[in-house]
């Protein structure tokens, strides 16, 4: 298994003094803004919830012995619990 690269976090692009006075856009752009910010976090929260189910094997013969293929990540089960990717 492979994780997904995190998406890069973009800073937002603040709106000209001008739209500040209409408020319905400024809504809009925050409504934007914490839509992008939540979708960041989900993406991050998905891709860490996926480093639970690596599989464990002592090394990278082991890990290409158990079927993984280069590029696929996996976990040492040692004390601390390194994650590997196979090469």
């Amino acid at each position: 298994m492979t994780l997904k690269s995190i998406r890069d976090p973009i800073l937002p692009i603040l709106p000209e003094k001008e739209e500040f006075r209409d408020f319905d856009r400024l809504q809009r752009w925050w409504r934007g803004l914490l839509q992008d910010i939540q979708d960041f976090h989900r993406d991050v929260y998905d891709d860490l919830s996926r480093l639970e189910s690596l599989p464990a094997y002592a090394n990278n013969a082991a890990a290409i012995a158990g079927g993984l293929k280069v590029g696929d990540f996996y976990r040492t089960g040692g004390d601390p619990d390194v994650v590997c990717v196979v090469h």
